[in-house]
């Protein structure tokens, strides 16, 4: 959930307006690179979670009968639901066999009832459906949908130490966040513009920085477009 703390630190974060120096120690790097590239790369290549909602607990109900809360263990924030996995009694009123086919001469009649289950659920007023609704609800549709316990696949954003990145991804986020920092130092950088040394005047190029910074970030997320992995369900009937 979205927070006036967050706003501030990722509008002064761009600004540089907190930084004084033209270096950065290790934390207010580390702080970048979460307030910016951690949240658009898991735009792209999101941590993957499952939750199970007990619509009968008060943990998970809101003051609308079929809204319900998405409760991250870790408190992140989530970004949209992949997949919903309906309540067993929602499958089976619509005609689904109870149980898959216990041999091979069964298949046919199997399969012939779980298509005919599937084409009645396409028209079904118990047809279980969900819409998210950010930050953190999920709503049922419809109304009249069976309730009970039923479970989503959600994307969320990475933890905060990056050790759910997949090692797939690392040099794409790894570019990200240098280009954010790159960003970050230039936009300081350019308030000092140069420095004096026993040398003479040296320029801190802090505008070079920002546009190469930006230059990395708009390619590193070109190649995030195609490169991230699509959310992939196995429908087995």
């Amino acid at each position: 959930m979205l927070t006036p703390y967050d706003v501030l630190t990722y509008i002064k974060t761009q600004l540089a307006a907190s930084i004084t120096g033209i270096e950065f120690n290790d934390e207010e790097i580390l702080n970048i690179v979460r307030n910016t590239a951690l949240r658009k790369f898991s735009l792209y290549c999101p941590d993957i979670k499952n939750c199970t909602i007990d619509t009968s607990n008060p943990v998970y109900q809101t003051d609308k009968p079929n809204v319900f809360k998405i409760i991250d263990p870790d408190n992140r924030k989530i970004i949209r639901i992949e997949k919903t996995y309906p309540p067993q009694s929602s499958v089976l009123i619509q005609g689904h066999p109870i149980i898959g086919a216990g041999s091979y001469n069964e298949l046919p009649s199997y399969a012939l009832e779980a298509e005919r289950a599937a084409s009645l659920g396409t028209m079904s007023m118990f047809t279980f459906y969900t819409k998210f609704r950010p930050p953190n609800l999920v709503e049922v549709y419809p109304t009249t949908a069976v309730m009970g316990e039923f479970s989503i696949d959600y994307s969320r954003e990475h933890a905060p130490d990056f050790s759910t990145i997949d090692n797939l991804f690392e040099t794409y986020f790894l570019d990200l966040a240098l280009g954010y920092v790159m960003q970050t130092l230039g936009r300081a950088r350019t308030r000092f513009g140069s420095i004096s040394t026993p040398y003479g005047e040296i320029n801190l190029n802090g505008d070079a920085l920002v546009s190469d910074g930006k230059e990395l970030i708009d390619n590193t997320i070109e190649q995030l477009k195609t490169a991230a992995l699509p959310y992939i369900e196995v429908d087995r009937g």
